[in-house]
Formats: C-alpha cells, structure tokens, sequence
C-alpha cells in the first residue's frame, strides 16, 4: 500500500460550540451579550474597537480585576482567544470558566508584564491548584488556547502559525466538571487584571470540541464488519487526544478517500447505568446492526486511569454518526483471566457474535457471544502474539483475517479461518508510521474500478504531554 499523507490535525478537526461575534459591538443596546463580575476593585467597564473588545485602564494606579460571563460552560471545549495586551506596569488577559456562585475560578493567563502564562484552579480566593508559570512572547498579537478536559486544562500558545505547548493544569483530586451537577452552573469568558494603562484586547474569542492529536482509528461498519460507505466517504472513530490517557475522548470522523479530505462529523460520551457524568472513554468501535436498526458503541474505560478500565458497550436508534452523543452504556462481561481487555472488536458472524481484542493489552484474543454484545463473552482460542494491538477483522472473498499492530511498525497479518491464528505476514507499505503498537485500521471500498484497500494508521509523536500523540497516515492500494 502507498502512503497519500501523514499529517498531525492540531485543533484543526473541530465542532463549534459557541463563538463571541464581534462583527459588530456587543455593547450595542438592546441585548445582553456578556455578564460583568467584579473580582478585585471598581468593575472595569468595555469598549469596543475596530472589531475588538476592549478592557483597559486609564491611570488608576489600585489593581482591578473583571470577569465577563459569556458562555454556558461545556466539559470537554477548546477555547481560542486571539488577545493583544498592553501595560507599562501589570497587565493580565484570562480564559476563565466560573461556577454560578463565583467560589470557584479556573484561570488561564497571558501575563503580559512579566512574560509568562499560568494556569490556576481557585477556590473561594485560595490557589488549590496550579502548574508553574512558563515563559512566552506576549509582545503584540498572539492567540491563548486553553482545552478543557473535564478534570484537567492543556494550555497553547500561538505565535505567527506557531503553536507550542506550554502546560496541563491537573484538578482530579479536588473537581470533576464532566458531572452536570458541577458544570451546569458554570460559564466561560473573558478576564482582565490589571492598573494604570494596561490594555486587554480580545478580537477573537470561540470554543470547539476538538484535539490535538487522533490515535486508534477504526472505521465505522455494519454489523458483519462491512464498511458503510456512502460514494468516496466512510466514517471512522479516533481517539481525540489531550495530554493523558483520561483526558481524550471519542471523536467521530468523515473521510472522503478520492481527496483524503477528514472532516469532524461528532462525538461519543458514555453515561454509565445512568449516572449523568459525561464519561470520555474511547478507543471504540461503532456500528450498524442491520437486523435491530440500532447503532452500536463499544469503548474502552481510558477515562477511569490509572484505575482499572473495563469495557462498555451502548445502543441507540440515533445515528451515532453525527453531533454530540451522550450514549447510555453497561458494563461488558469479560472472560475471567485477564486484568484488561483493549481494543474490542465485535461482529455478528450470522450465528453469534465474534469479537477480535488485545488481551491484557499485548496478546490477540478470539472471544464469542450467543447471548448478546454485553456477554458474556468467552474466550475460545488461545491468545496468540506479543505486543499486539488494534486486533481488527477483515473478510476478503471468503477468507477473514486478523490485522494488527505490533512491537514494532509492521502490521500483522493472521488466519482468522483457523484456531491458531497462523501469522501469515505483515501488510506491505511503501511508508511505515514510524510508531510502535498502531493500529492498521485496513478496509475495502467497492469503486468505479473494482473493490480497492485502504488504510487509516498513526504515530506516536507527541508535541505536548505523552499521551497527545497520533499523527494520522492515510494509505490506499496500489
């Protein structure tokens, strides 16, 4: 197979989720675009300049800080401000998100007088949380990106195209805004502290659901695992990176493979046994059961690290292809003997359910079910392989195959027709990855010429924290 790209999509795959518009004055009367909060000294009244929203001082010596309510807080968004500041002595931009009552604050600042960006977590004035202040330039126009993960914060700058990580601000042990009894209170907006002459301008504020890095892709199938393809576009699932393993989420992809052009369709978010968290597990599985018209999602529990990660498994009448999906899930019935069960991939043989899954995150299991996608499953072959990952099934003509990722950056290839799983090679590419234990996600399209292969895969590499990693590479036949 011949490689068509390899790119890293930084923030660039997106879902809007709410935009400041300042195509015109949000000071204009009439509406309410922003709610002001006075935190320290007098409230810092705005003004609005050629399309930017102003927050400044004149020669007040005492320091003053003011929060602008603009938005309902959502728990897992990517927050863009494209700020400009000014101050000869103190002079702070924020991206802030605030509970209801104001006690607690999530703060993430440029400060421009001392050249450095911080990010905090307070509550009732009091610094529970933080990561050490990290040097930037902040001289002239720059965009702050701070992505909000439910329980922690990775923050961006950008400068001249130039984007460079700066630090995860960690708040587990003291909130999690992924539950609705937290985060329905909260808002986002816009901070500035500061005196004298210090000058805030903001002229673009939005939030996005989006990542920094896609890993695990796996294309979106009927049941038996065939495809659903629609002309040149299929959909595929990637885990959409923050900077842990707890912090990603699932995204949902569309991808036309005449032009290689991706384009983000939605997300998958579990709610277990009816507990309302937004849970972000990931590295999945969605499909189509043709005879019950019900979408299916199988996940991985990645959001409950470094605890133990079950797998779970949801279905809904709603194409779960498309927006933000809050997916009712349970718990699967593993086979007794293994202490994690990754990667599962499920599909109905015509007389039961078959499953392909890295047993204990390193061998390739054979599971099967004839009592349902919850189980229980058991395992029926003996695992064969080390270090495989992304087990997947393929059917071409009447054969199945199993392919995989590896210790190193070949794909395996076994007989899925047999019970020992016989290796029959690896998939032949003119360009690996360069990553170790990737997944091949290999599938088949039906073209103008002819049943054609392709194959979505990624790397390792990883601008931010170890777990921001996956590069996608993009591989047709031939």
């Amino acid at each position: 197979m011949k490689r068509v790209w390899a790119r890293r999509e930084l923030y660039t795959l997106k879902l809007p989720q709410a935009s400041f518009d300042l195509s015109q004055s949000p000071l204009a009367p009439g509406g309410d675009i922003y709610r002001a909060v006075s935190i320290e000294g007098t409230e810092i009244v705005p003004t609005y300049t050629n399309g930017a929203f102003v927050i400044g001082q004149t020669a007040d010596s005492t320091m003053t800080q003011t929060h602008y309510r603009l938005f309902a807080m959502r728990p897992f968004a990517t927050v863009e401000a494209d700020f400009n500041i000014t101050g000869s002595v103190y002079g702070i931009g924020m991206i802030e998100w605030m509970s209801g009552d104001g006690t607690k604050r999530i703060t993430v600042s440029a400060k421009r007088h001392s050249g450095m960006i911080a990010a905090e977590l307070f509550v009732s004035g009091s610094s529970v949380a933080s990561f050490g202040e990290t040097a930037a330039d902040l001289t002239g126009d720059f965009t702050l990106i701070a992505q909000m993960q439910g329980r922690s914060v990775l923050v961006w700058h950008r400068k001249r195209l130039v984007t460079t990580y700066i630090g995860r601000l960690d708040f587990t042990s003291q909130l999690d805004l992924r539950d609705p009894t937290n985060f329905n209170t909260w808002t986002l907006g816009i901070t500035a502290r500061g005196h004298t002459d210090m000058q805030v301008r903001c002229s673009r504020f939005e939030a996005n659901l989006t990542g920094n890095g896609h890993a695990d892709p796996r294309i979106v199938s009927y049941e038996d695992g065939t495809p659903i393809q629609d002309g040149t576009t299929v959909w595929f699932l990637a885990t959409t990176r923050g900077g842990h393993i707890p912090d990603a989420f699932q995204g949902v992809y569309a991808l036309d493979v005449s032009s290689g052009k991706i384009t983000m369709a939605g997300a998958l978010f579990g709610d277990r046994n009816g507990d309302g968290i937004w849970r972000n597990d990931n590295a999945g599985h969605l499909f189509l059961d043709r005879n019950t018209q019900k979408w299916t999602w199988f996940a991985v529990g990645h959001s409950d690290y470094p605890n133990r990660r079950n797998n779970w498994v949801g279905t809904s009448m709603i194409d779960l292809r498309y927006g933000v999906n809050k997916v009712p899930v349970g718990q699967v019935s593993m086979p007794v003997g293994g202490n994690l069960w990754e990667d599962m991939y499920a599909v109905w043989d015509g007389a039961k359910w078959i499953a392909t899954v890295s047993k204990d995150a390193i061998r390739t299991a054979w599971l099967e079910s004839t009592s349902g996608l919850a189980g229980p499953w058991t395992e029926t072959r003996t695992a064969v392989g080390m270090n495989e990952t992304g087990q997947l099934l393929v059917k071409s003509g009447c054969k199945r195959y199993i392919v995989a990722g590896t210790a190193t950056s070949a794909f395996i290839v076994r007989d899925a027709d047999v019970a020992a799983m016989t290796d029959l090679g690896c998939i032949n590419v003119d360009f690996d990855t360069g990553g170790t234990r990737v997944w091949p996600a290999l599938f088949a399209l039906q073209q103008p010429d002819g049943v054609r292969w392709f194959m979505l895969s990624f790397d390792r590499t990883s601008p931010a924290a170890k777990h921001s990693y996956g590069r996608l590479h993009f591989y047709r036949q031939a």
